[in-house]
């Protein structure tokens, strides 16, 4: 499989995934909908590593200390083949590794930051986390971060570089956060790219 084969990549905060309806219905026929090729999951509370088939997809959750968290993945079955390993590197990040033809890998690390009630330091936790298993990773390979970050990240600020015109509403604790995560990994923040409406911007 060369790297010509499609891979839209989208992030959803599914607030349980544990009933059936949902696993077996909403969800197969969403992904079908918009062609994901891989999803990343947050908040699926499940606390367990597994993997199940729903509908044309697989779906991948990840073990963790807390089962109000739960992080997972859904991947088209054109990847399946491709998959090289699925792992937990906390209780809020995850990594996919994808290998396609010859030495070519990509990596989705899928995370579920901490909300604006937590204190800092749960914050600061999770970007450590995030930091680490970000440059754990090859820099050779093709590298995604994508979640729930639980922010309002605004417009991009003087002096930033990967951020870009439309960022939503007023900057909070978090986006200032994830701001600073993203210039110093030169990651750019690709949903400030796009002029939607406000109900659309969510990060």
């Amino acid at each position: 499989m060369g790297m010509s084969t499609r891979m839209p990549l989208g992030t959803f905060n599914a607030n349980s995934i544990g009933s059936q309806f949902k696993r077996e219905e909403t969800l197969p026929s969403d992904l079908e909908a918009y062609k994901i090729g891989i999803l990343g999951f947050q908040e699926t509370r499940i606390d367990h590593q597994s993997e199940v088939q729903i509908g044309k997809y697989h779906l991948f959750t990840l073990p963790t200390g807390n089962p109000h968290h739960g992080i997972g993945f859904a991947i088209a079955p054109h990847l399946r083949e491709n998959l090289r390993k699925c792992w937990a590197h906390s209780d809020r990040v995850g990594i996919l590794q994808i290998q396609f033809s010859g030495a070519h890998r990509v990596n989705v690390i899928t995370g579920y930051a901490p909300h604006s009630g937590y204190p800092t330091v749960d914050v600061d936790k999770f970007y450590e986390d995030l930091h680490d298993a970000f440059h754990s990773l090859p820099s050779r390979n093709t590298t995604f971060i994508i979640g729930d970050f639980n922010t309002k990240i605004g417009r991009r600020r003087e002096g930033e570089t990967y951020l870009g015109n439309w960022g939503r509403g007023q900057r909070n604790r978090n986006g200032h956060t994830l701001a600073l995560f993203c210039e110093a990994n030169q990651l750019f923040l690709t949903n400030t790219a796009f002029q939607k409406k406000a109900q659309h911007l969510t990060t």
